[in-house]
């Protein structure tokens, strides 16, 4: 055997035992063929996606993705880690409670998912015009008007459901009713006009009210029944981010300080008889008088909601223990995880997803948790 040939075959032998090492003490790839982390990981698509996930045991922090595995599963799952050692958590209105209460702003956690935006086309299907007024689309971009005291709107037709867009920008329809939503919306305000932007959530609407003066535009936030929470004025304005998430509502205009009030507690729906916490009014409003709005781009996002199924931390606080965390799926409708099996010890995490990486055209980091407060910038 020359010389060559040797060095060939060792080489080859290297590389393999190399790779084997790296496969099982550093990385491996885990293909997800579920829905349960959509739209995060689009498992259920022809073939799913592959996680590459790094080894190593570790304490993860709150929404964290995970890798583990159970006994009676017939591979690791990926999941998020909600809830951490020693804490008590619990799911109550699709919210979740940790020690009692919903989380804050400034607390990273999954992005909002985009349920409606103007770019994919979606106008005609989600929104009707309320005469008096005019409406005029022109691709993404959609111009509100209307003269003297009258005052044309945009309404949300329907509820808001757990929807997501899929890779191909195309909605995927969900069945479950949400609650915290997110506007973020590029416009442009005649001079003189007045516009609204408002969400709904049971009996409670909130609404940024958007005035342009001739030097400045002022803006104030308001809770039906309670007037104006917070105002602000700046000397020009072409971003709106208003969101009404875990019990606080925000208005942030361009790249300004935002305006974060702590909502409360929502107040029922007059009209839900039942006490069930239904949405029956338009959860989305969008109206001007007094001239036009144009609004160049329009996204409306939703929070994660958590569905009250299973049997753990539903009825009641669930108290994790020292070695232990609470694991939810992004997509909860279908997820099977903590609800059904309750608390995860920390040694079953065999490490955690770090990328997607197949099909390769489909290639991206696993997004890391954000404070909401970076999601209304």
């Amino acid at each position: 055997m020359s010389a060559r040939l040797r060095l060939f075959l060792w080489s080859a032998v290297a590389a393999l035992a190399g790779g084997l090492l790296l496969k099982h003490f550093v990385f491996d790839v885990y293909r997800v063929d579920s829905a349960s982390m959509e739209p995060t990981i689009m498992g259920s698509r022809e073939g799913g996606e592959r996680v590459l996930v790094h080894y190593g045991a570790f304490v993860p922090r709150r929404f964290d993705p995970v890798v583990v595995t159970r006994q009676g599963e017939g591979k690791p799952l990926v999941k998020r880690a909600v809830g951490l050692p020693n804490e008590r958590v619990q799911i109550v209105g699709g919210d979740l409670l940790i020690d009692g209460r919903r989380l804050g702003i400034s607390i990273p956690r999954p992005a909002p998912i985009p349920v409606l935006d103007t770019r994919p086309g979606a106008w005609s299907e989600a929104f009707f015009e309320e005469s008096p007024g005019s409406l005029q689309r022109s691709g993404a971009e959609l111009r509100l008007s209307a003269s003297g005291e009258q005052t044309a709107r945009l309404l949300l037709r329907g509820d808001v459901h757990d929807d997501f867009f899929d890779e191909q920008r195309g909605l995927v329809r969900g069945q479950q009713s949400v609650n915290d939503l997110l506007i973020d919306a590029e416009f442009e305000l005649a001079p003189g006009a007045v516009a609204g932007f408002e969400l709904t959530d049971q009996g409670d609407l909130f609404r940024v009210e958007i005035t342009r003066g001739a030097e400045q535009l002022e803006c104030s936030l308001i809770r039906e029944g309670e007037g104006v929470l917070a105002e602000q004025r700046h000397p020009t304005g072409r971003r709106l981010r208003f969101f009404n998430i875990d019990d606080s509502l925000c208005m942030r205009i361009d790249e300004h300080e935002a305006s974060v009030i702590a909502g409360g507690e929502n107040k029922l729906d007059p009209n839900d008889v039942t006490g069930a916490g239904k949405h029956l009014q338009p959860r989305v409003r969008v109206w001007v008088r007094g001239g036009s709005l144009l609004l160049r781009s329009f996204q409306l996002s939703r929070d994660l909601y958590y569905t009250e199924r299973g049997e753990y931390a539903r009825k009641s606080a669930l108290r994790l223990g020292m070695g232990e965390c609470f694991l939810l799926g992004d997509n909860s409708a279908v997820s099977r995880d903590g609800r059904e099996w309750g608390p995860t010890p920390l040694e079953t995490i065999l490490g955690h997803p770090t990328h997607i990486v197949w099909p390769l055209e489909r290639w991206r980091e696993f997004p890391a948790p954000q404070p909401l407060e970076k999601a209304a910038r």
